[in-house]
């Protein structure tokens, strides 16, 4: 029979999961058996007899194909010996995550899709995040948002 590993305990031969993973409050605190079922590829889902009666008052069924369902995608349960985190599905493929695509945008169409870009060359808050840029030793991007915005370079900071 297939077994976990525990790194402290050895190998046992279930897991616990708690139930809110799957079951969100009305399994919450309720704890899962996991084992490996005949043929090791599926797991077998029971429920810990400090909670049978109260699952006894649920779609037992249900609940316990949704355990295994979990089970399957799981990354971590816990040891029922000592509670240390086991590691499960390590041998798992798992779809790479792609990554998400966007659009990259200017600071003028930023501006712009804000509504703002004809009344930037008059606010004194952009003027003064520009000289801020300036002063912090990166004039060429002060310099770069000015271009594309339209605005002139002050000659008086407006401090």
């Amino acid at each position: 029979m297939k077994t976990f590993k525990c790194n402290k305990c050895g190998e046992i031969d279930h897991v616990t999961v708690d139930g809110y993973g799957f079951g969100e409050r009305v399994l919450e605190g309720v704890l899962f058996e996991i084992r490996f079922a005949k043929g090791a590829k599926k797991y077998k889902a029971t429920v810990e007899a400090s909670a049978k009666e109260y699952f006894s008052t649920l779609n037992e069924k249900m609940w316990l194909k949704q355990a295994e369902d979990y089970a399957k995608d799981a990354d971590m349960a816990s040891c029922p010996k000592c509670g240390e985190d086991i590691v499960m599905n390590e041998d798992l493929e798992r779809p790479e995550a792609k990554p998400i695509e966007t659009k990259l945008h200017s600071f003028g169409d930023i501006l712009a899709g804000l509504g703002k870009a004809k009344a930037v060359d008059k606010d004194p808050n952009l003027r003064g995040d520009l000289e801020f840029l300036e002063d912090a030793g990166v004039p060429e991007i002060a310099d770069s948002i000015r271009e594309e915005l339209g605005i002139k370079k002050s000659k008086n900071k407006d401090r």
